[in-house]
């Protein structure tokens, strides 16, 4: 499967179909057209046996040999008649294994093959052919799956309606967790809104850790389509237990043509995660704050602008938003000076912060200079810090 960063760019090949609109830009056309003569599994294609998953790879390469021949042998890379330094993995009589044959065309990865990444060279980029990438994609695809068959976690394929929906990833391991959103079909467009994800209640700390949740779509004719834009890619991380979170952006839109659209109400979605697991819930670091504004700004404030017990120097005229010298005053606003200054506080010995140190203290520079009455600053600021009223 494409992990996040790794997608290959066939912009043309989207154009083939006709262009593409979703909130992700990153281009690549995921199509999985199980072909005329491969059987579809029950549930997932790629899910069978590796038995089964060899037996599909050889009948869609099988299926596409001719076009990819036609397009990428001509004499350079079945023969190298035309191009003698050109890799020979279309070599006859035997298309099929001289593809295989260590060249490093089929990969683990199936976006990370040369048939897909290689640009304009001596010939045409593959993308230049959007049916036929498509189809080597979904060929390479089968190949990934039955050299390791690493079955990825997936909800069961759920029919989605007008409205409000709702779709149940217990399948993939954690139960009672949903992915809810509200859907629309406009022109046969499927635009999906208000992305969250609910997680029930897994103790405490815990969360559901989902990385890279990927859109499939079943077509009423058994054929399997990806979000061909990978929108959710970056999406990795533990959503926490007992609430219902967004899932970001929030919402998608498939508009590629015949894989994506038309799409009807009642037709089916899956969503596969790369990892789906529980994890810790890990706290967002807590932004400073400030306890009480007022407070400072008429204890504490106008020591910090020459006044009071802080006669002998002006901290403002230094530590300003202009010249950005830490902690900064700002002008008419107590609770965001009172925030910078929280960092030069130290709360368990409050006489030996810095802001005291710096300002009143003999024996610590200062290039500022000190206050007149060192006494008094330090005894205002020492009480105003021990007090525990103003700084968090």
């Amino acid at each position: 499967m494409m992990t996040s960063g790794q997608k290959f760019a066939v912009v043309a090949l989207l154009a083939g179909f006709g262009g593409v609109s979703a909130v992700s830009s990153t281009a690549c056309s995921q199509q999985e057209d199980l072909g005329p003569g491969v059987k579809p599994a029950a549930t997932d294609p790629l899910a069978g046996t590796e038995e089964e998953l060899k037996a599909q790879a050889k009948e869609l390469f099988n299926q596409l040999k001719p076009e990819l021949v036609k397009n990428c042998g001509q004499g350079c890379h079945n023969s190298g008649v035309a191009f003698k330094s050109a890799p020979l993995f279309l070599a006859p009589p035997d298309e099929y294994t001289s593809i295989k044959a260590g060249n490093g065309m089929v990969t683990d990865d199936a976006t990370a093959s040369p048939l897909l990444n290689k640009g304009e060279h001596e010939g045409p980029a593959l993308a230049s052919f959007a049916d036929l990438a498509t189809k080597v994609f979904t060929w390479l695809r089968f190949e990934a799956a039955a050299k390791d068959k690493k079955i990825l976690p997936s909800s069961a394929y759920t029919a989605i309606v007008i409205g409000p929906n709702e779709i149940d990833m217990s399948p993939a391991g954690i139960a009672g967790v949903k992915v809810r959103f509200e859907a629309a079909m406009p022109s046969g467009i499927l635009s999906i809104t208000k992305l969250r994800v609910f997680v029930p209640d897994l103790g405490a700390k815990k969360g559901a850790h989902m990385a890279r949740p990927l859109f499939y779509r079943l077509r009423k004719d058994n054929k399997l389509y990806v979000d061909p834009v990978d929108t959710f890619s970056y999406v990795d991380t533990v959503f926490p237990g007992g609430v219902e979170t967004p899932l970001p952006p929030g919402s998608a839109i498939f508009a590629v043509p015949d894989s994506w659209t038309p799409f009807q109400a009642s037709e089916k979605i899956r969503i596969q995660v790369d990892k789906f697991e529980i994890g810790d819930v890990v706290d967002p670091p807590k932004l400073p704050s400030c306890k009480n504004a007022a407070m400072f700004n008429t204890v504490l404030m106008p020591s910090l602008t020459g006044a009071g017990v802080g006669a002998g120097i002006n901290c403002s005229g230094c530590h300003n938003t202009g010249r950005g010298l830490n902690p900064i005053v700002v002008q008419a606003d107590a609770n965001a000076t009172c925030i910078n200054f929280t960092g030069f506080v130290n709360k368990t010995t409050p006489g030996q912060s810095r802001m005291i140190l710096k300002a009143a203290d003999g024996a610590t520079t200062h290039a500022g200079g000190k206050v007149t009455d060192t006494n008094g600053f330090t005894t205002t600021w020492t009480g105003a810090i021990t007090g525990g009223q103003i700084f968090e």
